[in-house]
């Protein structure tokens, strides 16, 4: 019970589900795009400093946001913007020693 309505699970599920289902028919036909723009609403990233460390070295500089083809755009210090498919990122403020 949340909010003081009772929630039958399979209804639940069976409605999950739908959403699922006709979100990635939407995907098959159409590719990451028409979702790009609630991505942006809650790109955690979006602006932030990070780090990614990937096999040819790591890269630092400010998320910008996914292209369409899901790649992270980094946008590096001399503005240029560089796509990455794979790697490990870590956002600045999360990786300062703590104080004290």
């Amino acid at each position: 019970m949340a909010a003081g309505v009772t929630v039958q699970r399979a209804e639940l599920l069976a409605a999950l589900l739908d959403h699922l289902e006709r979100g990635y028919a939407a995907w098959q036909r159409q590719g990451l795009a028409p979702f790009l723009e609630r991505y942006r609403d809650r790109d955690a990233l979006f602006g932030r400093s990070i780090t990614v460390e990937r096999a040819a070295g790591a890269l630092s500089g400010t998320a910008d946001g996914v292209h369409p083809d899901g790649s992270l755009r980094l946008r590096l210090p001399d503005g240029r913007i560089e796509s990455i498919y794979s790697g490990d990122a870590h956002i600045a403020a999360f990786n300062a020693p703590a104080p004290g």
